[in-house]
């Protein structure tokens, strides 16, 4: 019995001895959180990552992050978008890492050039680049509800292999609101959401259908 005790409890401190420790918060409104508490990997979970997502309607842009132990697949996808209209889009950039509290400090977010002019943006989280119309469009709209008509399409922009269509839960900052969005996405952005989780700190209970045109 006294071996067994001492088997089981090398197992439990060999576990936690060796298993990654990350920094884990979620900040509804900005890059950055005030207070962290620790996370502890399950084992053959090897990274930490870093999400911001960025929130771009008219001239306002907001942001979220999230931090923590990177349990599912897209975790570390570096970036995805979803526009839904020439002013209205959503941008995730992530990053993920190998070492022990490798996911404080904030990534910068790359957001088109004509958003960080039209919101006449200045900050040091943002990189910005000039993303290039591919030829694809899609229906677009993006309206609070169970329901959006659209009046017109959009031009798709850079990666962008997919129109969708989008309804849930979604935070832009607190508290968390339904939305109906229809538009342009990335295929990264299909698979994920579709395949692996429909809860984040950043979605909650949605239906995500995606096509080619």
């Amino acid at each position: 019995m006294k071996i067994l005790l001492v088997v089981n409890l090398v197992i439990f401190i060999s576990y936690f001895a060796e298993a990654l420790v990350c920094h884990k918060c979620d900040n509804p409104s900005g890059t950055t959180c005030l207070i962290y508490t620790n996370e502890t990997c399950r084992p053959k979970i090897d990274r930490c990552f870093v999400t911001i997502m960025a929130q771009i309607i008219g001239q306002n842009i907001s942001y979220q992050s999230s931090r923590g132990c990177a349990k599912y697949f897209g975790s570390c996808v570096e970036t995805s978008t979803m526009t839904m209209g020439i002013d209205k889009k959503m941008i995730r950039h992530s990053k993920c890492c190998t070492e022990d509290h490798c996911n404080k400090e904030p990534i910068p977010i790359i957001l088109p050039v004509s958003d960080v002019v039209n919101a006449n943006l200045a900050t040091p989280a943002v990189n910005s680049t000039d993303i290039k119309g591919n030829g694809l469009e899609c229906p677009a709209c993006m309206e609070k509800g169970n329901t959006c008509t659209s009046t017109g399409t959009v031009k798709c922009e850079g990666t962008q292999d997919k129109c969708f269509e989008f309804y849930g839960g979604l935070s832009f900052g607190p508290p968390l609101q339904y939305w109906t969005m229809k538009g342009c996405t990335n295929e990264i952005v299909c698979e994920t959401c579709t395949r692996f989780y429909k809860t984040s700190f950043f979605l909650k209970g949605y239906n995500l259908t995606c096509s080619k045109n």
